[in-house]
C-alpha cells in the first residue's frame, strides 16, 4: 500500500512537471516571434493567427502614395488617346499649324502675283515658273509639318509614357518602404529565442528538481508513517501478551 500511494503522489508531480515545461515552452515560443515594428515612413505588424504581415505607411507617405497613383491614372487619361489613332492626333495638331499659317501663305502668293503684275511677267512662263516654285516651297514647309507633327504626337506619348513609369516607380518604392521593418522584427524575435529557449530549459530543469525532492519528500513521510504503524503494531502485540499471563 505505501508504494501504491508513493506512485500516484510521484505521477502527480510528474503530471504537473509536464504542465510546467509544456508552460515554459510556449513562453519561450511566444517571446521569440517577430516583433511589430514602427518607423517615421510606417510600420509592420505580423500576425501569428492569420499568418500574414501587414505594411502601413505614415500618414505623409501615405498621402505620396495616393498621389503616385492618381498621377499614373492621370497620365494614362491624358496619353490613351495618342495612343489609341496617333495619325490621327498627329493631322490635327498638322491641321491647326496649317489654319495657323494660311494667311501668311495666301500673303506670300498675293505678294507674288503683285511683283509680276508690276514686271509685267504675270501668266508668263517666268512667273509661272516662280509661282511653281513658290508653291513647292509652301508644299515642302507642309510635308515638313506634318512629319513634325508626327514627331510631336511620338515625343508627347514618349513623355507621358516616362511620367506613367515614374509615377509607377514612385509607387512601388513607397509601397515596399515597409519591407526592411520585416527583416528588423524577425531578427529581433531571433536574438530573444535563443535566452528564452534556454530560460525555458533552465525552468524545466527546476521543475524536474521540485518534482523529484517532493517525490523524496512524500516517500520519506510514507516511510515514516510505515515505521510508526509497525511501531504501534509490535506495542499492542507486546500489551496483548501481558495480560494473557
Amino acid at each position: 500500500m505505501p508504494s501504491f500511494i508513493a506512485d500516484i503522489a510521484g505521477g502527480g508531480e510528474a503530471k504537473k512537471h509536464a504542465k510546467n515545461v509544456r508552460g515554459y515552452a510556449d513562453q519561450a515560443w511566444e517571446r521569440s516571434q517577430p516583433w511589430d515594428v514602427e518607423s517615421p515612413l510606417g510600420g509592420v505588424t505580423f500576425d501569428r493567427d492569420e499568418k500574414k504581415i501587414s505594411s502601413t505607411l505614415s500618414p505623409e507617405m501615405q498621402e505620396l502614395f495616393d498621389k503616385s497613383i492618381s498621377d499614373i491614372h492621370a497620365q494614362r487619361e491624358h496619353i490613351s488617346p495618342y495612343e489609341t489613332d496617333p495619325d490621327s492626333a498627329a493631322e490635327a495638331y498638322y491641321q491647326r499649324w496649317a489654319d495657323i499659317t494660311a494667311p501668311q501663305r495666301e500673303q506670300q502668293q498675293l505678294g507674288l502675283e503683285q511683283r509680276q503684275l508690276a514686271q509685267g511677267m504675270l501668266h508668263s512662263t517666268g512667273g509661272n515658273m516662280r509661282e511653281a516654285a513658290l508653291r513647292e516651297a509652301q508644299l515642302q514647309d507642309m510635308r515638313r509639318a506634318r512629319g513634325a507633327a508626327d514627331t510631336q504626337v511620338q515625343a508627347m506619348i514618349d513623355t507621358y509614357r516616362n511620367r506613367g513609369q515614374q509615377a509607377l516607380g514612385n509607387v512601388g518604392s513607397i509601397g515596399t518602404m515597409g519591407y526592411p521593418l520585416v527583416g528588423q522584427g524577425q531578427q529581433q524575435g531571433a536574438y530573444l529565442s535563443g535566452p528564452a529557449y534556454n530560460t525555458a530549459g533552465m525552468l524545466s530543469q527546476a521543475s524536474d528538481i521540485y518534482r523529484q525532492g517532493a517525490n523524496r519528500q512524500m516517500a520519506g513521510y510514507i516511510g515514516a508513517g510505515t515505521t510508526a504503524l509497525s511501531l504501534g503494531a509490535m506495542a499492542m502485540g507486546m500489551m496483548g501478551d501481558g495480560d494473557d499471563g
